[in-house]
């Protein structure tokens, strides 16, 4: 398993060679550390550095930890990621338990995941993978 520095290291090597995934998925016991790494690499995309240094346009975060998310949030995600970035080259969408989809958003977020605009970045986290 990578260290946060590693994942640091390597993240933004890949983003300065322009050589980002479209999506990524993270999973394991420790959500914190996952959201924590999610939000800095999104602020050095946007602002140029890990620390935190202002609101965020070009990222925009949804949470199942209090529960399902529905259609409604996944057509909302979508339209985030259609639009284009302001100030990082990408649009980041941040989707903390995936897993916490409900069947209809499922299939809304497969179309998505599958055909994507080439600005977007979807980073995703779930405690266990075989979860999806």
């Amino acid at each position: 398993m990578a260290s946060l520095s590693e994942l640091k290291k390597d993240f933004e090597r890949l983003a300065k060679r322009d050589r980002l995934s479209h999506s990524y998925l993270f999973f394991g016991e420790a959500p914190k550390s996952a959201h924590v790494f999610l939000q800095s690499f999104a602020q050095f995309l946007e602002m140029g550095a890990w620390e935190e240094h202002g609101v965020l346009g070009d990222m925009k975060e949804w949470s199942g930890e209090q529960g399902e998310i529905g259609i409604d949030a996944v057509r909302a995600m979508q339209e985030f990621l259609y639009r284009m970035p302001a100030r990082s080259p990408k649009r980041t969408l941040i989707v903390h338990r995936i897993d916490r989809l409900t069947l209809p958003a499922q299939h809304a977020f497969l179309k998505i995941a599958e055909e994507p605009p080439p600005h977007a970045l979807i980073m995703a986290t779930v405690l266990q993978p075989d979860s999806l």
